[in-house]
């Protein structure tokens, strides 16, 4: 299911008024992508595996909302390598490293809501009216693309880089809005957006961050070390997909050797097959010539 539920799509959009999204089942060329570094450096490896999975071909995964794109990688990694997730987590209290187990299935939808002040729009933007100024003061905000954030993202490590001020706050702002009373020429925006008030620029942030539909997965951490206990967001990182890197493909032709030795598999057919089917063989393989040594151990002994 889709947290937006297609309400915040304009009706061009393939994902206009659709609560789901229809995903095949992860398969050896997708960990290819995975582990591909080209792609991880280019920061393009999670929109060319969505592009994969999707089967729709008209949706172009930049265009996915933030929330909507974190449910689909979710469900793709779970149908694909399963609901546990270990990663590690830095105590909030003694900053101890802990290596912790957690489960997607725990996972929510945050839905999307309104203030008082705020109104949905039919091309899916939201309305904000001030009415701390005299006249009052409107804004049109639109929610946040997966390519929206990569670029709000390359322009704040850009500027660390300089060792510049990040101005993610501003870059945001520029972001998320539409237009200032119908003003929506971008070089007039950015001069507005320089001088909008800490109050308002606050108050704009909050109406984005609860318009927002999205993927909540939170978890009680309790430290190794120190016992702190905390019910903490579950961090989304490299760990997410089993740190695929360059030495993956090595194991997965590995397995897909193993596959051709011992069931006759051709290339193509372990190639084609779902993640979670192909680990499900190799796992009962190694089952099956368990037990076949401890029946051949236990008729040598007796």
């Amino acid at each position: 299911m889709l947290p937006s539920k297609g309400l915040f799509y304009g009706e061009d959009h393939p994902l206009h008024r659709a609560e789901t999204v229809e995903i095949r089942h992860m398969t050896a060329k997708d960990e290819d992508i995975l582990s591909s570094e080209a792609l991880i450096k280019k920061g393009l490896v999670m929109d060319r595996l969505l592009k994969s999975v999707l089967t729709d071909a008209t949706i172009d995964p930049a265009t996915l909302l933030i929330g909507d794109k974190n449910a689909i990688i979710m469900a793709v990694r779970e149908t694909g390598f399963g609901s546990l997730y270990n990663t590690n987590i830095n105590c909030p209290a003694c900053g101890t490293l802990n290596e912790k187990e957690f489960s997607l299935a725990d996972r929510d939808i945050k839905e999307s809501s309104l203030l008082e002040n705020v109104q949905l729009l039919e091309n899916g933007n939201f309305l904000l009216t001030s009415t701390d100024y005299n006249p009052e003061i409107t804004f049109e905000i639109k929610l946040l693309t997966g390519k929206d954030e990569q670029r709000i993202v390359k322009y704040v490590e850009g500027r660390k880089k300089l060792k510049l001020e990040t101005g993610s706050v501003t870059e945001l702002l520029k972001n998320v809005l539409v237009s200032v009373n119908g003003i929506s020429q971008a070089s007039a925006l950015q001069e507005i957006i320089k001088q909008i008030p800490v109050s308002l620029s606050r108050q704009i942030r909050k109406v984005y961050e609860d318009a927002m539909p999205n993927i909540e997965l939170k978890a009680d951490f309790n430290c190794d070390n120190c016992s702190h206990i905390e019910r903490l967001e579950v961090p989304i990182n490299i760990d997410f997909f089993f740190g695929l890197g360059s030495d993956y493909q090595a194991i997965l032709y590995e397995e897909f050797f193993i596959l051709k030795l011992h069931g006759n598999w051709s290339f193509a057919e372990a190639y084609s097959l779902p993640t979670g089917l192909r680990r499900w063989f190799l796992e009962r393989l190694v089952k099956h010539f368990d037990d076949k040594r401890e029946a051949e151990e236990r008729a040598a002994s007796s």
